[in-house]
C-alpha cells in the first residue's frame, strides 16, 4: 500500500478512537453527539477509501461518498455549537440538513443502480463543492468572530477549532477538486490524519468530553489500530469474495465490540465518580454561598454584644441582637436541612402556592438591586396548588431574583409572571422571570448550566445549575433564553398534581 493508504488508515482508526470514547459517554451535552456522529462518519469515510484502493472495488467509493456528504451536517453542528452560534446560525443548520442528505443519495445511487454510475461522477464532487465551499466560508467567519470577541483559553481553542476546519474541510476540498477535473492535488488523507490530532486536542482542551482521560483514549486508539488493520487485512485477503468479507466483517466487529465492552465500563466508572465529585461541590460551594451572610450577621452581633458587656453596660436592652443571632442559626439548620434532601434528590412534596413563593422573593430586589431597579410581577388569579417542596423552590427563585438583580447593576426591570398552561393534555404552572441587563451570548449560554461557569466576578457559577437541579427533582422543565445586550429569560414549568 502507498503512504497515502497507510495515512487514511490511521485517520480511520484516530477518528474511531474518538467516536468510540464520545459515543460511550452517555452525555446530555450536545456537543459530545456531534462529535461522535461526525467522526463515525469520517471513519467510514477513511475505510471506505482504504478499501477501495486495496480491493478495487467501485461499491467502496460510493460508500466513501455517501459518508463524505452526511459527515458535512454533523461537521457543521458540531462547530457552530462549539464556536456558540447555533442560534443565529439556525436556517443555515437548516439547509445543511437537508442539502446535504440529497448529496448523500448521489453517492450512494450507484450502488443500487448502476445507471447513475456515469451521472455521479461529475454530479457529486460538484453538489458537495456547492455545499461545501460555503459551509467552511461560515464556519471560518465564526471563528474569526469567535477569536475576536474571546481572550485567554477561548480564543486559543477557536484557533484550534479553526486550523482542524482548514485541514480536515480544506484537504476534502482538493480531493472534490481533483475529483471534478480541476488541477487540484488530493491532500484528503494527510489532511484528516492532522485534522484529527487536532480535534482530538480540541475536545481535551474544551473538555467536550468530561470524565475521559488520555489514557482511555489511547487505549480506544489501540482497539481501533488493530479493528481497521484486521479489516483491510480480510479485504487483501479475501480476493474479492462477498461472503468471505461480510462473515469476517462480523467477526472483526464482535471481536472489536468485546474489547471495548470493558473499555467503555471504564468510561462509565469514571464518568460516574466524576458526576458524584461534581455534585459534592456543587453543594459545597453554594451551601457556602448560602450560609455566609447569616454566619456574618450572628458574627457582627456577638461581637456587638461582646464589645458591650466589655465596657459593663448591660445586656438587657439587646435583645434584638439574640433575635437575630437565634434567627440566623434557625436559617442555617433549614437550609442544611433542605442541601441534605437536595443532595438525595428528595424534595418534601406537600401542597404548595408557587405563585406566592416567586412573589415573595421578588421582595430581595429592594435589597439586592439599585434605586433604579424596578418590578414588574404578575400573578394569575386562581392558581391551582402545586405538589412541591416550598423551601427548596424558595431558594431556586431566590437564586433567579438574585441574579437578575446582579445582571441590572446600573438598574433596569426585574420581570416575574406566574400563570397556568396546557402541555399534552396535563395543567402545569409556568414561572418566569426576566432581567433587562448585560444578558450573554450563546457559547456563555450553552455553558452557564454546566457549572461552575460564571459570568460575574467572585461568582461560583453555581446559581443556575442548582436553579435546574431543584426543578428536575419537582419532574418539571427548566428554559433559559438570553441574548447579549437585551437580558435574559428564565422560565421553569412545574406539573400540577392533586
Amino acid at each position: 500500500m502507498t503512504l497515502s493508504v497507510w495515512l487514511a488508515a490511521l485517520s480511520a482508526a484516530v477518528f474511531l478512537a474518538l467516536g468510540l470514547v464520545s459515543g460511550g459517554r452517555r452525555a446530555k451535552h450536545p456537543l459530545a453527539l456531534y462529535l461522535g456522529l461526525m467522526c463515525a462518519g469520517l471513519f467510514t469515510y477513511n475505510l471506505a477509501e482504504v478499501l477501495s484502493v486495496v480491493e478495487g472495488a467501485d461499491a467502496w467509493v460510493y460508500i466513501s461518498r455517501g459518508a463524505a456528504a452526511l459527515t458535512a451536517v454533523f461537521t457543521f453542528e458540531l462547530f457552530v455549537r462549539f464556536l456558540g452560534f447555533a442560534k443565529r446560525t439556525s436556517t443555515a443548520r437548516l439547509v445543511a440538513a437537508i442539502y446535504f442528505p440529497l448529496v448523500a443519495l448521489i453517492g450512494f445511487a450507484p450502488l443500487v443502480a448502476s445507471r447513475a454510475r456515469e451521472a455521479g461522477e461529475w454530479a457529486f464532487p460538484i453538489t458537495m463543492l456547492v455545499g461545501l465551499v460555503p459551509m467552511l466560508v461560515t464556519l471560518v467567519w465564526l471563528v474569526v468572530a469567535r477569536v475576536r470577541s474571546s481572550s485567554g483559553i477561548e480564543r486559543a481553542q477557536a484557533q484550534l477549532a479553526g486550523g482542524a476546519l482548514l485541514l480536515g474541510v480544506g484537504s476534502v476540498l482538493s480531493d472534490l477538486g481533483a475529483m471534478a477535473g480541476l488541477p487540484t492535488p488530493r491532500l484528503s488523507y494527510g489532511g484528516l490524519l492532522l485534522a484529527s490530532f487536532l480535534l482530538a486536542a480540541l475536545t481535551f482542551e474544551a473538555r467536550i468530553l468530561r470524565a475521559t482521560r488520555t489514557t482511555t483514549l489511547l487505549n480506544a486508539l489501540v482497539i481501533a489500530l488493530v479493528a481497521v488493520g484486521a479489516q483491510v487485512l480480510l479485504v487483501t485477503s479475501a480476493f474479492g469474495r462477498t461472503e468471505t468479507i461480510v462473515f469476517g466483517t462480523l467477526v472483526v466487529l464482535l471481536v472489536t465490540i468485546g474489547a471495548v465492552a470493558p473499555l467503555l465500563g471504564q468510561l462509565s466508572e469514571q464518568r460516574a465518580k466524576a458526576a458524584y465529585l461534581a455534585t459534592l461541590g456543587r453543594l459545597a460551594e453554594q451551601m457556602a454561598h448560602d450560609l455566609r451572610n447569616p454566619l456574618a450577621a450572628i458574627k457582627g452581633a456577638a461581637q456587638f454584644l461582646q464589645e458591650e458587656r466589655a465596657q459593663g453596660r448591660s445586656l438587657d436592652s439587646h435583645g434584638a441582637m439574640l433575635d437575630i443571632i437565634v434567627e440566623r442559626v434557625d436559617r442555617m439548620e433549614r437550609g442544611i436541612a433542605d442541601y441534605q434532601r437536595m443532595g438525595r434528590v428528595e424534595p418534601a412534596m406537600r401542597p404548595t402556592d408557587v405563585g406566592a413563593i416567586a412573589l415573595e422573593a421578588t421582595t430581595l430586589s429592594s435589597s439586592l438591586g439599585t434605586s433604579d431597579t424596578k418590578v414588574e410581577a404578575s400573578v394569575a388569579d386562581g392558581l391551582p396548588l402545586v405538589s412541591a417542596d416550598p423551601d427548596l423552590l424558595a431558594f431556586a427563585f431566590e437564586n433567579l431574583v438574585r441574579n437578575a438583580c446582579e445582571a441590572m447593576p446600573s438598574g433596569g426591570t426585574l420581570g416575574l409572571r406566574v400563570e397556568k398552561v396546557r402541555d399534552h393534555h396535563d395543567d402545569r404552572i409556568r414561572v418566569t422571570v426576566s432581567d433587562t441587563g448585560e444578558g450573554m451570548d450563546a457559547r456563555t449560554r450553552e455553558r452557564i448550566l454546566e457549572g461552575f461557569h460564571s459570568t460575574k466576578a467572585g461568582g461560583s457559577g453555581l446559581g443556575l445549575t442548582f436553579v435546574r437541579r431543584v426543578v428536575e427533582a419537582h419532574h418539571g422543565s427548566f428554559r433559559l433564553e438570553s441574548e447579549l445586550g437585551r437580558g435574559t429569560r428564565v422560565s421553569l414549568e412545574l406539573p400540577v398534581r392533586s
